[in-house]
């Protein structure tokens, strides 16, 4: 059952649906799932003036007439609740006159049952945005980190209740998801976008976490965390961060000054900020490595797992005086070298052609570069007394053959 439906939702919905509602589709599907989730779950009790029942909304979602003020109403209480300051409220816009909804969307969304299947309606919201996320460009499109950089910070990391976890460019909180499986783990994220921060809030609620904090980038207040993911944010016009600007080492710096004293943090950075002569940049390099904060730099295969760009990772801790550069940009594009590619870091082991031990030193004669291909380059080893043996044989036989010629 569980397959044929998932079939049947991403043919009917993440199919036609994408192409015909770019830009808002995935949150107004999300949206939508909240506000029946609410309903189900009684999180917020129903007033007079917004949804008497489950019936009503169906209803007026199925014929086009959902009352924006309703809705209103209704985020507005959750946000009292949750203590978000109208975050959801502003949403009610998606469901003003002349919003048009596609019939195939609709009857599948009837099928829903949130009370009854909470776990697999979940999985399919997820991997919604997912494919949103890899379909319109990559995982700077939606909002949304690749899943297989999430799963692999995820290793990294290995956050447990007692822990304190950060994500300063939370976007959709898809990452947080896969990062934080203990529900009752702290947790305090921001984002520059609104938007994003109101995703990320209700996929919070519905997953049942209860111990976070979301606030908006430019005010958030400093903290000391123990663990700590970010992705590329985007700047506060909008627009997305060039390869070589120095928000890359603006961010990186922050997040060393969030850690404590036996904190970790998995930041994701693209290939530029790993040689980028700028000064902001390499100053920031210099930085991380003069103070022993980089404990590893992981190069990720080109697309890895819906990641559009080549993609990097800066893995930063106290105390970390020789640094593990890993090369997997060669590794298979597939959720089997994720494993590898974390036990690589775990076992700090060193492998020819792929994993390498460097010093301070080594790194500040290489011009303070984080490039792991430069460290991590394959070794061969010449037996140089057998080469030379071989080759005179090899001359000697073609000697015979001429001298064989030259007689005959």
């Amino acid at each position: 059952m569980r397959n044929d439906f998932s079939k049947e939702l991403n043919r009917l919905l993440w199919g036609d649906f994408k192409d015909a509602y770019r830009g808002y589709s995935s949150q107004a599907f999300i949206i939508w799932c909240f506000l029946k989730y609410c309903l189900d779950k009684n999180i917020c009790e129903p007033t007079k003036e917004g949804f008497e029942n489950l019936s009503n909304i169906k209803s007026d979602f199925y014929n086009h007439r959902i009352d924006a003020e309703k809705i209103d109403i209704w985020f507005t209480g959750i946000d009292k609740e949750y203590n978000q300051n109208n975050l959801l409220s502003r949403f009610a816009s998606f469901f003003k006159d002349g919003v048009k909804y596609h019939d195939s969307i609709i009857s599948v969304i009837s099928r829903f049952d949130f009370a009854a299947n909470p776990e697999e309606t979940m999985e399919l919201v997820k991997s919604g945005l997912y494919f949103f996320q890899s379909s319109l460009a990559g995982r700077y499109s939606t909002s949304t980190t690749s899943i297989g950089i999430s799963k692999i910070a995820a290793g990294i990391l290995d956050v447990n209740e007692k822990d304190i976890f950060m994500d300063f460019c939370v976007g959709s909180g898809l990452s947080t998801l896969e990062i934080v499986k203990d529900k009752n783990t702290e947790i305090r994220v921001a984002d520059i976008n609104v938007e994003a921060r109101a995703l990320a809030l209700m996929l919070f609620i519905m997953n049942g976490y209860k111990n976070f904090t979301i606030e908006s980038f430019e005010n958030q207040k400093p903290y000391k965390v123990t663990k700590l993911f970010s992705d590329l944010p985007v700047t506060p016009d909008g627009e997305k961060i060039s390869a070589a600007t120095k928000y890359h080492a603006e961010f990186l710096i922050r997040a060393k000054n969030a850690l404590d004293e036996n904190g970790v943090a998995v930041l994701v950075v693209p290939g530029k900020y790993l040689f980028s002569s700028m000064d902001a940049i390499r100053y920031s390099r210099d930085v991380l490595l003069v103070e022993q904060c980089l404990d590893s730099v992981i190069a990720l295969p080109f697309t890895f797992e819906g990641t559009s760009l080549t993609a990097n990772l800066i893995v930063l801790r106290k105390n970390a005086s020789r640094p593990l550069f890993i090369d997997a940009s060669r590794f298979n594009t597939t959720f089997a070298d994720i494993d590898s590619i974390v036990s690589l870091y775990k076992d700090r082991e060193e492998v020819n052609g792929v994993s390498k031990i460097v010093s301070k030193e080594d790194i500040l004669a290489n011009g303070t570069s984080f490039s792991p291909a430069r460290y991590a380059m394959k070794v061969v080893v010449v037996d140089v007394d057998k080469e030379l043996e071989e080759t005179q044989k090899q001359l000697d036989e073609a000697m015979n053959r001429l001298n064989h010629l030259l007689n005959k």
